[in-house]
């Protein structure tokens, strides 16, 4: 099995105004309890369930939507742990690079001051040796402090370190003021949120439930969270044009879940042993319909359009298939900007 997003745009026209203040809504809560959240993490002292109680409570969330804001934190927590060591492999290669230009240049001036060279010509090499001797001390030092970050919690810039710096040119940026740099930065930072999905849920997600008529239509059925007055919100009027045959399935799995007869699988199923006392028992719901259902994780991000809809879905992986050079080859011409 593999797992494949496939996304779609839900424009603005299809989207009344209640619906749209509720997504704007839920992406403004989701970005400060994951900002919070990620503060707990730097600063408290809680265990997981401590602080999995404290922000159920503190933002009117659900469990689930706590996960969803624990299971994004987290991904970007790793991406940048992982980007760190990118990082540490390449400043130690370009290190190991103006290592050799330096012993060069100092090569080079030592040989015309032997020989007596043209003075302005030695100076010359000599400052550039030494300008790029300091660009290499900057680059070990860059190596030590993300060294002494390794094992603790990455440093983050929620809305990015690029628009945030922004605020120091607004004529630059083309900006009037700083209200409205104000407004893009609060914009960036509540762009997005996530609803978690599990296959034993209805739908294959408790938050955000997809339906499919009997045309083949889509519709979006969008648990809000407490804090926002609970309640369902529900979206319309949009297609997959990439993806949609493997929506659809994963639709029609949940359905033949929620389908099921459960009783009368149980009766149909083998007995298996129980993990703590190895006596035989009946299988339980769970594991009847373990082969059933399909979870559905939804992502929704702003578009300058409308909104993003992002469906995460577990696929059967495409078989690997071997060809041979008798049957001939195609050449690919890779360039900068072009294939």
């Amino acid at each position: 099995m593999q797992t494949s997003t496939y996304t779609t745009l839900i424009k603005s026209a299809d989207i009344d105004a209640e619906t749209e203040s509720s997504l704007s809504a839920y992406a403004a809560l989701f970005g400060r309890v994951e900002r919070k959240l990620y503060a707990s993490l730097c600063a408290d002292k809680m265990t997981a369930n401590e602080r999995k109680r404290h922000f159920i409570s503190t933002y009117q969330i659900s469990a689930r939507q706590y996960n969803a804001v624990l299971r994004t934190l987290t991904g970007k927590l790793d991406s940048k742990r992982e980007l760190d060591k990118l990082y540490q492999v390449d400043k130690k290669e370009r290190i190991e690079a103006i290592s050799k230009t330096i012993e060069r240049l100092r090569g080079k001036s030592d040989m015309l001051s032997k020989t007596g060279g043209v003075p302005s010509e030695i100076q010359k090499l000599r400052f550039k040796a030494h300008q790029k001797s300091r660009y290499r001390a900057r680059l070990s030092t860059q190596i030590e402090k993300i060294a002494d970050n390794i094992g603790k919690i990455p440093a983050m810039c929620f809305g990015s370190k690029k628009l945030f710096h922004k605020q120091f040119f607004l004529k630059e940026n083309n900006l009037n003021n700083h209200a409205e740099w104000l407004d893009e930065w609060q914009s960036s930072r509540s762009s997005q949120f996530m609803v978690l999905g599990s296959k034993d849920e209805t739908c294959g997600n408790q938050g955000a439930q997809l339906y499919v008529d009997n045309n083949g239509n889509f519709r979006l059925s969008l648990r809000l969270p407490d804090a926002l007055g609970g309640g369902r919100t529900e979206l319309s009027g949009f297609d997959f044009s990439y993806g949609k045959s493997n929506i659809l399935a994963a639709c029609a799995e949940n359905e033949r879940r929620r389908a099921a007869n459960v009783k009368a699988l149980t009766r149909s199923s083998p007995w298996v042993k129980d993990r703590k006392t190895g006596e035989l028992r009946p299988q339980t719901k769970n594991e009847v319909l373990a082969n059933y259902g399909q979870p559905l994780t939804m992502r929704f991000m702003r578009h300058k359009f409308g909104w993003t809809l992002a469906v995460t879905v577990e696929e059967p992986a495409p078989k690997v298939i071997a060809g041979c050079y008798e049957k001939g080859c195609l050449g690919v011409h890779v360039n900068a900007d072009h294939l």
